[in-house]
């Protein structure tokens, strides 16, 4: 176990800076082949939601490449690190094909041999209902 909390939040901050930039193979590097990363809300209500193995989460992220072509820009407001987890306020925002995006989020990563294996990602669920429902009456 990586006990090295600075260096827990410095992973973290690396891999939402790659994440901004929407670099697929850069993504990827961070994290574990046996991944999973959880959105806890129902799918049914909003395609982000459930669990997702890192193949998953990687097609997810050329998705929103697609939607935001500019990326979806994370801004850390506070990282809270013990033992292997980091804890990860932020704020989301991005140009969408639909219009503007922000959102607020709480991540909590698990770190295992200097890679991410587990992720469960909170955000606010009625904006992303509604921004889904945007999206599927776009298309």
């Amino acid at each position: 176990m990586n006990n090295n909390t600075a260096q827990n939040k410095q992973l973290i901050e690396n891999f939402l800076h790659e994440a901004s930039r929407g670099k697929i193979e850069q993504i990827a590097q961070y994290l574990a082949d046996d991944l999973v990363w959880t959105v806890p809300f129902d799918p049914a209500h909003a395609p982000f939601g459930g669990t997702l193995t890192k193949e998953q989460l990687l097609q997810q992220f050329s998705g929103l490449n697609q939607m935001m072509p500019n990326g979806l820009h994370y801004a850390v407001k506070n990282l809270t690190a013990e033992d292997n987890r980091v804890a990860c306020e932020a704020e989301g925002t991005a140009d969408s094909v639909m219009g503007p995006f922000s959102n607020r989020y709480h991540f909590l990563f698990e770190l295992r041999d200097g890679k991410i294996s587990a992720v469960k990602e909170y955000c606010d669920s009625a904006f992303i209902a509604a921004f889904a429902a945007r999206a599927t009456a776009a298309h």
